[in-house]
């Protein structure tokens, strides 16, 4: 006859289930919260190439200053196409003429744009898919071990 385990004991193993079950669904938003500020750090980027680019327009800023500035906030940025797009307008800027700078400005943020349209497009599934993702494998493992 098996034995038959004491109220303690199942106590402790549906609290044992419970965390199992709270950190899966932890890591899936952790995960999400990961693909919100690849997002946010975007918008930093662009935001920051539009400001530097009213400063060069009303010559406050020099272009030394300009491509640290942009460079600080390239730091957390790990889309390749957004690095390439503006390591490509960092290496520019002072080279040309004040009018070829400001078009540099804007093709970059016109391009910066337009990847963000598509990020957020798909960073809003991807949310949604972590988030329950990690709530269906931690309900899974609890199942399991019940």
């Amino acid at each position: 006859m098996p034995k038959r385990r004491t109220r303690k004991e199942m106590n402790i193993k549906y609290a044992g289930i419970l965390l199992i079950f709270i950190t899966l669904s932890m890591a899936g938003r952790y995960k999400a919260l990961a693909v919100k500020k690849e997002v946010d750090s975007l918008k930093d980027l662009i935001d920051a190439v539009i400001d530097n680019k009213i400063l060069l327009k009303s010559e406050r800023k020099r272009s030394c200053e300009i491509t640290a500035d942009i460079k600080e906030k390239l730091r957390f940025i790990q889309n390749k196409e957004v690095v390439l797009i503006t390591n490509g307008l960092i290496s520019k800027i002072g080279t040309t003429s004040l009018e070829g700078q400001l078009l540099l400005f804007d093709g970059c943020c016109e391009r910066l744009n337009n990847i963000l349209i598509r990020l957020e497009e798909k960073s809003y599934a991807k949310k949604k898919l972590y988030s329950s993702l990690g709530v269906i494998l931690g309900a899974f493992a609890a199942v399991m071990l019940v």
